[in-house]
């Protein structure tokens, strides 16, 4: 169900992204990107690891569970209506963002708020394994703000309407959600003191890795259009905006196993280790293809989805990829280290990744504009990917085993050498061999075989 809808979503993001680049141009993308990007950093202190200290604990706990849920939802309230009130204000004062931009992220605030609120909502389906309720709502969402957005186009409305319609799709999903969610929990909000006092203490480590997070993520966003501008933003936004698209699949996952590694953990279950194994060799079997596919495949990619006027944007879009591989491999362990209470130890590699990323955009951007941003990016999320990895093994005790690795490499190159055979032939069919070959090759050297498609879909033994 998850899968089935996070293709529904990927196509829908794509459309998304061929429709504005193409209504708004390159310095209009650029700034749809600035003001999402801006509102991003208070979004992230508004979320403050409340997600995920929900699942964790209703998992653990699951006859708390309106006690964690109503208090979480209180505290999301609360924050969410401090920060992202703060957050236009900020921008008004950025003498170098347009008019547009700064009342754009007015707009987009509600949009974030009721995101952060959907959110909540989501961490109670997914704490219960109840993750084709968190998907409809997803998918209605996206395609209602699909819907909204051709409207516009069609209409002829402008940069600010293209940013308000995000906020009225995210409002009729948060309502969907309360429909949904309604009989699982009781919904309401608590103001337990005391239970806050000991909440806060908890989500702050999470609050403090999130925002660290988020800023070397998006720091080279707004280092680029404070010191060249939307333009270039807009060339740099395309190939991002398909790097964010194609994470969205591991997050789905992992954030699906988390409750369930919580659980083994709280147990001492002796499942542990192979669960985790088996996660890493799924996302090792997803990234890898990808990588290989997107980097020889970019130039149509880009000039299908968002247009000749982006043809810039390849070389970008072919570095950032790797940067998608690591980062699909480094969110198994970052659950890992949340769902073991050991997200202090993330603190350290955060911080470190955000000097890094901060100090080389301010030193390399003003002279190579995004070429910098790209690089930069991939070498954070190459550290950050080896960092969190030894902080599991030291304090877990789990070391992956990269045969998946191995193997989907080699599947890869096949796969590779199968699309650039058929360079004349149109992109879907490319895509289409370059699929069945890599599939076949994994088969063949045992990379995938039918047990573990049977385990995946939850029908083994």
């Amino acid at each position: 169900m998850q899968f089935v809808g996070r293709a529904i979503t990927t196509a829908i993001g794509i459309v998304m992204l061929g429709l504005l680049t193409r209504h708004l141009g390159v310095s209009g993308y650029g700034q749809y990107t600035v003001v999402f990007a801006f509102l991003g950093f208070f979004a992230i202190v508004a979320d403050f690891g409340i997600f995920s200290i929900v699942v964790r604990d209703i998992a653990k706990t699951p006859e708390r569970r309106e006690e964690i849920f109503g208090n979480a939802f209180a505290l999301r309230i609360v924050l969410a209506l401090g920060v992202l009130t703060l957050a236009p204000l900020v921008g008004f004062l950025i003498p170098q963002y347009s008019y547009d931009v700064k009342v754009g992220i007015a707009v987009a605030a509600f949009a974030s708020f009721f995101i952060l609120l959907n959110q909540t909502l989501a961490a109670v389906f997914q704490a219960d394994l109840k993750m084709d309720r968190a998907v409809i709502v997803d998918t209605f969402g996206k395609a209602l703000i699909l819907a909204l957005v051709v409207y516009c186009i069609k209409a002829r409305l402008g940069f600010l309407a293209v940013i308000a319609v995000n906020s009225l799709g995210n409002l009729a999903a948060f309502v969907l959600a309360v429909v949904l969610a309604r009989p699982l929990i009781r919904i309401r909000v608590l103001f337990d003191w005391r239970y806050w006092r000991r909440l806060i203490p908890e989500i702050l480590p999470f609050g403090v890795i999130f925002l660290l997070g988020v800023v070397y993520f998006k720091i080279d966003h707004i280092i680029l259009s404070l010191v060249w501008g939307p333009w270039e933003v807009g060339i740099y936004g395309v190939p991002y905006k398909i790097l964010e698209i194609l994470i969205s699949l591991p997050a789905m996952f992992v954030g699906s196993i988390l409750p369930v590694i919580s659980k083994y953990l709280a147990d001492r279950d002796e499942r542990l280790f192979g669960g985790i194994q088996r996660a890493f060799d799924f996302l090792a079997l997803m990234a890898v293809p990808l990588a290989f596919g997107v980097f020889v495949l970019a130039p149509d990619l880009v000039r299908v989805f968002a247009g000749a006027e982006f043809a810039l944007s390849v070389p970008l879009l072919r570095i950032l990829v790797f940067a998608m591989a690591l980062i699909y491999l480094s969110m198994l362990a970052v659950n890992v280290i949340i769902a073991a209470n050991l997200q202090r130890r993330l603190v350290k590699v955060y911080l470190i990744s955000v000097i890094v990323n901060v100090g080389l955009n301010l030193a390399f951007i003003p002279m190579y504009s995004y070429y910098a941003a790209a690089v930069i990016t991939a070498v954070t999320e190459a550290w950050a990917c080896g960092a969190v990895y030894v902080i599991v093994r030291r304090h877990v005790g789990w070391t992956p085993r990269l045969s998946s690795v191995f193997k989907a490499g080699f599947a890869g190159l096949v796969m590779t050498a199968a699309v650039l055979a058929l360079g004349g032939a149109g992109l879907v069919i490319r895509v289409a061999a370059g699929v069945v070959a890599y599939v076949v090759v994994l088969f063949l050297t045992g990379g995938v075989n039918k047990e573990m498609i049977r385990a995946a879909v939850g029908r083994a033994g």
